[in-house]
């Protein structure tokens, strides 16, 4: 995965999810609602390589910016802007 420059996007936050399908239990919708099964939308894509680079992604960022500013079961979240690296 690609290092992540913090300066180049206005993003306010990174939030890395770690269990796509506990995200997508917690989505609370009216009856009726259209909303397809997020298997279906991301079809071809396994779970596990998602469970995989979010967690990586998730270590990298940790490595990079230290603990994340938000945490919990399942997601992290970073504040933006982080400090870049340091010049040796």
């Amino acid at each position: 995965m690609k290092p992540l420059d913090s300066a180049s996007t206005p993003a306010d936050w990174v939030v890395v999810h770690l269990d796509i399908g506990a995200e997508e239990g917690r989505i609370h919708e009216p009856p009726g609602a259209l909303r397809a099964d997020i298997s279906q939308r991301i079809e071809g894509l396994r779970w596990a390589r998602l469970q995989r680079e979010g967690e990586e992604l998730a270590r990298q960022l940790e490595a990079s910016w230290g603990p994340a500013d938000y945490s919990e079961p399942g997601l992290r979240a970073w504040r933006l802007p982080r400090p870049g690296p340091s010049a040796p």
